[in-house]
This record gives C-alpha cells, structure tokens and sequence, in this order.
C-alpha cells in the first residue's frame, strides 16, 4: 500500500497528519513507519480497562477484607484502572523477515502484518524570548547558525516556512446548537517546526515505570529522544475518573527531564588541568559514562555495522 492508498483509508483530520513530516532539510515528507517499528493497538478501540499492573491495583479486595466493609472500601479506592493495548511491530512485505530484540520475526498470513502504517508526528519548535512557536526571523530564542536567531531545519541551512493549516485531527471539537460536531480550524499547529519524529511516549523508560508502579518516581540516568543528551526524569501518574463507575483510570504520565549537563561542566572547571581524567560511570548496567573533566558525551550516534 502506497501513501495515497493508506491516507485514503482514515478521516481527512488523520490524513493532514500523514502529509505534515519535514525531513532534516525541510523536504514534505510523508508519515509513514517502516519494518521494524513498534506501534500501539489498542484492544477494543482503547475503551477496555484492566487492573493496572502496581500491587495495590493487584489486590482481591472482597476477598482481602470480606468482613470489613470499611477497610474492602479503603482497598478498592486505591485500585487503578488501565487501558489496555498491546504493542505491534511493522512487518515487511509477505514472506519478508526482520530482526528485532536479536529475534528474527518472519511475515505470515497469521501475524496480521501491516506494512504500511501512518503515524502522527511529534514536531519540534523553534520558540521565541516568551515560550511560543516561532518561525519569524530574528525571534528565535536560539542564536542558530548564523548568531541571528533565526529558526532553520535540522540542517542549519534551510529557513523554517511552515504554514499548514486546518482541521487537524487532536485540534479540538465545536459542537454546534444542533449537535453537530465540526473540527477546529487549526492555523498555527506547526509553525516553526523544524523537525518530526515518530514518538510514542508508551515505550519510553520512565512512562513504562510509572504505569507499572502507579506512583511518582526518579529515573535512573537515560538518554533523552531528543537531543540524545544523558539525563533523568521525574516522573507522575495522571488519572481520570469514570464517569460510569466511578473507577480511577489511569491515562497518563507528567514528567520533568533534567539533563546532567552541570556536573560535566563542574568537573571540566575543577580538573581541566588535572594530570589525570576525572569521570562519572553510573554503578547500574549499562554504566553509562555521565561526565568526565574532557568534556566527552556519554552518547555518540554511529552506524548499526558499525562495531568500533
């Protein structure tokens, strides 16, 4: 299935999303995953809910606290609801195979593979002195390149000129007095938006640990997505109650990233003209290097046949 083929298949408020990727020089480019990516599925079009995986949600209340009303209530209070998915892989074409996690996947009829899958993207802004998307020369809060501060593609030469506009899907939703529904006209969604990324933050560390504890928690030191600097992250559940029943769901994670950048600057200042290297290794596999007196990054992008 070609990109037409699939965009024709979902609503025009999903398809604007498929056409708006740019590539490091700001080429339109379309949105689509390639084999080997994961994805999520949702089971029962995301409307299904199970006990959240934390040891207070595990709980058999009635059977815990069967004599004791009060404290079966408290048990249950404290019992998180999650939706339920499950993650997918994108197959090549039938009788194709790949490899991912070391495991060699082969397409068949029974793997109900998709080859072609759309995603929406996760764009990155040039942002002005007040915090807002910008694309207007000089505004951008970031010297760039040239010292001008002017927003560029990723690779430093091509100005950002985005103006796509209308009802992206995710915008929002007028009802009218009548109880139409009609999509909000969305004029400034991706101005100064010089990057796309297929981002999904349920396969990320410090979201897969919250949902699993369903409490708020530190991080050990990981590499971040988007700029593939070493940092931490605090992370805390969000919850919605069921209207219905009254269940408390859990529907997200709200999370603070802090890169480490301080401490290597507190070793470069203190023993940059020390006879020997000054470093800090994480204890925990898989030792991550967090800073050293060189100024050295703990993360360098190479080549996958590249072993050096």
């Amino acid at each position: 299935a070609g990109s037409e083929e699939l965009a024709s298949a979902v609503s025009p408020e999903m398809q604007k999303h498929l056409e708006s990727c740019v590539d490091n020089h700001g080429k339109m480019i379309p949105c689509l995953m390639h084999p080997g990516q994961s994805y999520i599925e949702c089971i029962d079009g995301c409307k299904a809910i199970q006990k959240c995986p934390d040891e207070n949600s595990q709980r058999e209340c009635r059977q815990l606290f069967d004599d004791n009303e009060d404290e079966r209530n408290s048990c249950e209070e404290e019992v998180k609801w999650c939706i339920s998915y499950r993650e997918q892989i994108i197959l090549p074409e039938s009788d194709g195979a790949i490899t991912v996690n070391n495991a060699k996947i082969v397409n068949t009829s029974e793997n109900n593979y998709h080859s072609q899958r759309g995603y929406i993207p996760w764009t990155q802004h040039c942002i002005d002195s007040s915090g807002l998307p910008t694309q207007t020369p000089g505004q951008n809060s970031v010297p760039g390149p040239d010292n001008l501060h002017n927003c560029y593609h990723s690779d430093g030469s091509n100005p950002v000129q985005r103006n796509l506009s209308g009802p992206y899907a995710y915008c929002g939703i007028d009802s009218d007095d009548d109880g139409t529904a009609t999509p909000i006209i969305c004029n400034t969604t991706f101005i100064g938006g010089f990057v796309s990324y297929n981002y999904d933050p349920r396969y990320r560390p410090w979201y897969t640990k919250t949902k699993e504890m369903q409490e708020p928690n530190w991080s050990e030191p990981y590499v971040f997505f988007q700029n593939d600097q070493m940092g931490i992250s605090y992370s805390h559940p969000i919850y919605k109650t069921d209207e219905d029943d009254g269940r408390k769901v859990f529907v997200g994670v709200l999370a603070l990233d802090l890169t480490l950048t301080g401490i290597a600057s507190f070793l470069i200042k203190n023993y940059d003209e020390a006879e020997n290297i000054v470093a800090i290794i994480e204890e925990a596999e898989p030792n991550y290097l967090i800073a050293s007196s060189t100024g050295t990054t703990g993360v360098k992008k190479v080549l996958k046949d590249d072993h050096s």
